[in-house]
């Protein structure tokens, strides 16, 4: 395992991406920032900093194209880790988001996490009429400068069936020589601008 610590304090500058509406092979997410392979963070401003993004988003081939998997983003705020995760569930564009919660980071790389998630509309014989999907996920594992793996514990706290786990696996993503869109930004900010998509997009419940 590799020290975070160390990691941290050798990075001089993070080569990122910018924003982009849709998942395709070079955009990956909206809003989309890309982390480099060797470091995880950039120049902080007020104690603020991305530390990168990690994926195993994939899109299907073909007229209608169709977008599945996970997208972690993590930041720090003054010593603490903040972010979301990104569910697509079919289309290319505006994933349902979770903001995280009770997250921690450890010098090691251990990472975990939860997030609540409404990724669509349930119908069940409890919710007949249709309902918001109530999904709570809870992940374990560790962090590296390639990968975020571990465990995520899927929980349905809608209609409260069996929960599910699986070992999921998500590459840093990577897009060199370009400045990071949140070097001069600044956790205000940040929280000004997830604001509306979080109200869109984010948790029913």
């Amino acid at each position: 395992m590799f020290g975070l610590a160390s990691w941290y304090s050798s990075c001089e500058r993070a080569v990122n991406g910018e924003f982009h509406e849709a998942y395709d092979a070079n955009t990956h997410d909206h809003p989309h920032i890309s982390s480099s392979s060797d470091c995880l963070s950039s120049s902080a401003k007020d104690g603020f900093e991305y530390l990168g993004k990690w994926t195993n988003v994939t899109v299907s081939q073909g007229e209608d194209p169709h977008a599945y998997g996970y997208s972690l983003h993590l930041w720090r705020s003054n010593g603490k880790p903040v972010g979301f995760i990104y569910e697509y569930v079919g289309p290319t564009a505006d994933p349902p988001i979770g903001p995280l919660q009770d997250v921690t980071l450890e010098p090691s790389g251990k990472l975990s996490f939860t997030a609540k998630m409404t990724t669509g509309i349930t119908f069940s014989p409890g919710h007949r009429e249709g309902a918001p999907s109530r999904t709570l996920y809870k992940f374990n594992g560790a962090l590296s400068k390639s990968e975020v793996k571990g465990t995520l514990d899927k929980e349905d706290h809608l209609d409260n069936t069996a929960p599910e786990r699986f070992e999921v696996t998500l590459k840093a993503e990577t897009k060199a020589d370009q400045d990071s869109y949140w070097n001069e930004k600044t956790y205000g900010e940040w929280e000004e601008f997830y604001a509306p998509i979080i109200r869109a997009r984010g948790p029913k419940w």
